[in-house]
């Protein structure tokens, strides 16, 4: 369900009512949601609040060691994907990428600052059963008390349903990096806040 922390109480019913149309019943307390493909929301500030929400979970995700969370479940890839590719992605959800979650466990020590993605659009490929805005790279940054950064990319197919973002696939989960340049040097598709614990939706489970 979600757990709204600290916000102002006008800010807290337009987000609250962003999410719960967009990511429906389970973001809501609800039962199960189809994975039904959806393309980007035409209103910035949706765009930002659903972003936002994937950020926070890929960071939770990546510093838990456990970026695979992130990747849609057996039943939301069929919902999302054709027969013949929903097979492929629950094959590829098995393959092991390489990890070393004590590596990713830095991000533990940091607060999660901002998102970037790379790669976005619409699109019918890959395998959807409808057109659907999708990404292939996102670089995920948090923030050291006193200042330090890091950052990681994460490499996939990321796709926006009804239940939010999520992988279709995931390639490859760069170790974090202390004063990443490509915070300065990467030019986004879209970038967005991620904030602190005080003023942001936290999805919890």
């Amino acid at each position: 369900m979600l757990r709204l922390m600290q916000i102002g109480r006008p800010r807290v019913l337009g987000v609250l009512g962003v999410l719960c149309s967009w990511l429906g019943a389970l973001a809501c307390g609800g039962s199960h949601v189809p994975a039904t493909p959806r393309t980007i929301p035409a209103a910035a500030d949706v765009r930002q609040e659903v972003l936002r929400e994937f950020g926070q979970r890929l960071y939770q995700a990546l510093a838990a060691g456990t970026p695979e969370v992130v990747v849609y479940d057996d039943r939301a890839l069929g919902e999302l994907l054709e027969p013949e590719a929903a097979t492929q992605a629950r094959a590829l959800r098995s393959a092991p990428l390489g990890l070393e979650p004590a590596r990713l466990a830095v991000l533990a020590d940091a607060a999660p600052t901002s998102l970037c993605i790379q790669g976005g659009g619409e699109t019918g490929a890959h395998g959807l059963r409808a057109r659907a805005w999708t990404f292939e790279r996102a670089l995920v940054a948090g923030t050291r008390p006193g200042g330090r950064q890091l950052a990681a990319w994460v490499e996939g197919t990321f796709v926006l349903s009804d239940q939010g973002f999520g992988a279709i696939a995931l390639r490859r989960v760069e170790d974090p990096r202390w004063e990443h340049s490509d915070l300065e040097l990467a030019t986004c598709d879209m970038r967005v806040e991620l904030g602190t614990p005080q003023d942001v939706v936290v999805v919890t489970r």
